[in-house]
């Protein structure tokens, strides 16, 4: 249900535009929310109930694993020097 509201706002947003390349950065919701606490101040979409984030998490995911050759999928909850090489690395297959 929620990847059709992904798709229908994408189609009503930029219905001919479609990336060549999207990075999803995935972090399971516990960890998301536990940094989004340590920050404070939270907007009314990240105060929405786990299970709303959660949701959330699994159409990006579900989207990913359906549109493979666009999407390239980060697991976030690594240090940043490994995040930052995996990026590196997904631009250099890209771009060279």
């Amino acid at each position: 249900v929620e990847t059709s509201k992904i798709t229908i706002l994408k189609d009503w947003v930029h219905k001919d535009l479609k990336p060549d390349l999207t990075i999803l950065f995935d972090l399971p919701v516990e960890v998301s929310i536990a940094r989004l606490n340590k920050v404070g101040d939270l907007d009314k979409f990240e105060r929405e109930e786990e299970s709303f984030h959660e949701r959330i998490r699994n159409s990006y995911l579900e989207l990913a694993k359906n549109e493979q050759d666009r999407f390239k999928v980060i697991n976030s909850n690594q240090n940043i020097d490994i995040i930052q090489k995996e990026i590196h690395l997904i631009l250099d297959e890209i771009f060279t």
